[in-house]
């Protein structure tokens, strides 16, 4: 089944699942729920408990713009990976 035949909610319900198997292999943990949703030309993704172990770890030890530093990156690297993963799914241009 391609994206033109998928109902909005099996679009989004493919795409969380995705992006939770993206964060599962790239990162060797997942975030407990991932809930896509789109709508008017938009994709909203939340992500619940998705800090790494290493972010925990440096939040328990003070370093919390350390751990914030970590996540900004983490961003930024996931960001190509996360843009592509949304337009095969959705199948427009991110």
């Amino acid at each position: 089944m391609n994206f033109e035949t998928q109902t909005r909610g099996q679009l989004e319900r493919t795409l969380s699942q995705r992006v939770q198997a993206l964060y599962r292999t790239q990162l060797g943990q997942q975030p407990s729920r991932v809930q896509c949703q789109i709508f008017d030309g938009k994709v909203i993704i939340i992500l619940e408990d998705s800090i790494t172990k290493t972010e925990q770890v440096l939040v328990a030890s003070g370093q919390e713009d350390l751990a914030e530093q970590v996540r900004e990156d983490l961003d930024k690297a996931f960001n190509p990976q996360l843009t592509e993963l949304i337009q095969e799914v959705i199948g427009i241009e991110v």
